[in-house]
């Protein structure tokens, strides 16, 4: 028999990954934790090393958050998504739309 179930009403951390403007940011959010997340093999340090002294990132390089199911590519405008038990994954936007409301600050 087939049932109906209601996802649980938690709140979760996300960032919006913005290409050329916040690869640092979002690599140092989805390496919290001890979780591996790179950008053309480049850690969030190396990356910021990088930028701060004028080196010019390669276009054609991807974000990678790496999950217990493997390899996981965050393409330009993907909502990086902390989960309940401290995974990292990606989610695109639409679907980020219909599935999270932004919680109101206090």
């Amino acid at each position: 028999m087939i049932n109906e179930y209601r996802k649980k009403p938690v709140v979760v951390k996300a960032l919006q990954y913005r290409a050329r403007e916040n690869e640092v940011e979002v690599l140092r959010f989805a390496s919290r934790n001890g979780r591996e997340c790179h950008y053309g093999g480049l850690s969030a340090e190396e990356l910021e090393y990088r930028l701060r002294n004028g080196q010019i990132l390669d276009i054609g390089q991807t974000l990678v958050i790496k999950t217990l199911e493997g390899d996981h590519i965050v393409s330009n405008g993907d909502f990086v998504i902390e989960g309940v038990q401290g995974e990292y994954y990606p989610c695109k936007p639409d679907i980020f739309d219909e599935t999270y409301t932004k919680v109101q600050e206090k």
